[in-house]
């Protein structure tokens, strides 16, 4: 199924050709990097939209040898799962395109444990091979979670009418609405993830509003360190509040910070009144 959208694929990456030079801007990853970027349908690698395909952005990262990459969650019947693609090479040459096309599929092919070839085309239509990682169940072709597909074409028609493009597509395995939803929920998420924090009334407006590289600024960054590093500690108890001392602030960072933070059980603050730290990134 996935091979029907190979004349989509080289729209796409001929128009990224065309357009678009970041290749040399993003970081170069192996394939094995984007299997694991996989499990979560590449959200955290989507780049800037594509203002010509819908659902589809640019990659934050490439395939190492590759000319560019993008991500598409498109919802056609041929394009269930959201994918990485790769375009490896362009070429008139069909001997250096089948040759890539092989090294690449060697490349795919024990990269993981558990992964196999599902579809090796007779010899005169070898232009595709699918290598996936099976499932619980005997069938592969019903039970398939991630995978790569390898590829090589022949464009028919257009400026590149007569050229081989060698493609790599890395499968989530995960529909575009799946991803979505991981992606809503991990917002969700974050956004909860906040710490109580006694303030003084009089560091209140200041707490709200802190200057830009000033003392206020800082120590709330500090604070968000400091949380982040005690929630992973063993037994930490999230309940406890923070109470941020005015006497110690005022002469901070001329005293220690122990002075100025101390926990205190949740509930209510003995000075002051409670605000919120956001300490999601």
């Amino acid at each position: 199924m996935k091979h029907l959208v190979a004349t989509f694929l080289s729209a796409v990456m001929l128009t990224l050709a065309t357009c678009y030079s970041y290749a040399q801007e993003v970081k170069q990853v192996d394939l094995r990097y984007l299997i694991e970027k996989a499990n979560d349908g590449f959200a955290d690698l989507r780049g800037k939209p594509l203002p010509s395909f819908p659902d589809s952005w640019s990659s934050r990262v490439c395939l190492t040898g590759s000319n560019n990459c993008y991500i598409d969650w498109a919802k056609r019947p041929s394009h269930l799962t959201v994918s990485l693609n790769c375009l490896m090479l362009t070429t008139t040459d069909a001997s250096e395109a089948r040759k890539l096309y092989l090294r690449l599929i060697d490349l795919a092919v024990g990269i993981e444990p558990g992964w196999v070839q599902v579809h090796a085309a007779p010899s005169q239509e070898d232009n595709h091979r699918d290598i996936v990682e099976l499932g619980n169940k005997v069938n592969p072709d019903v039970d398939v979670n991630r995978s790569v597909t390898v590829s090589y074409d022949k464009l028919k028609s257009g400026k590149y009418s007569g050229k081989y493009n060698i493609v790599v597509e890395v499968w989530s395995g995960l529909s575009g609405e799946q991803v979505e939803e991981q992606v809503q929920e991990r917002a969700r998420a974050e956004a909860s993830v906040r710490q109580n924090v006694c303030i003084s009334d009089d560091l209140t407006q200041e707490w709200r509003n802190p200057p830009a590289g000033g003392k206020m600024e800082s120590v709330k960054r500090l604070l968000v360190q400091s949380f982040r590093e005690r929630a992973k500690t063993y037994g930490y108890d999230q309940t406890k509040w923070a109470v941020v001392d005015s006497r110690s602030y005022a002469a901070w960072p001329n005293t220690s910070w122990g002075s100025l933070v101390s926990m205190i059980p949740g509930g209510s603050c003995p000075a002051g009144h409670r605000e919120t730290l956001t300490l999601a990134h």
